[in-house]
């Protein structure tokens, strides 16, 4: 395992760090909105601007969503690093991540 620059004295890996972000971001991941019990709050007048902030808050919720199982599956492929996942894709994860980009394999 190697150590991000500037991190070499706390002896702490990629993986590490990467895990560590990740996890702090899930902390940090608000709870779903529960649209039918918003939809019932505003009653049988729905006005256009509530159509839009209950459409807003269902794309909301997909996203949050897309991230916090994005999230997860990063950890568990770092778990599975390191185990056994080659340097290649490692590298490529972290050009992906704006890490470097120095050469792609």
């Amino acid at each position: 395992m190697t150590s991000i620059a500037g991190e070499a004295s706390s002896g702490i890996s990629r993986e590490e760090y990467i895990d560590k972000v990740a996890n702090d971001i899930l902390v940090k991941l608000p709870p779903e909105f529960d649209l039918d019990k918003i939809r019932k709050k505003f009653g049988l007048e729905i006005s256009p601007t509530t159509v839009v902030l209950l459409q807003e808050l269902e794309r909301f919720n997909i996203l949050n969503n897309k991230m916090n199982r994005s999230l997860v599956t990063l950890r568990k492929v770092i778990t599975f690093d390191r185990i056994s996942l080659k340097r290649t894709l490692w590298r490529r994860i972290f050009c992906f991540a704006g890490h470097f980009c120095a050469f792609m394999i």
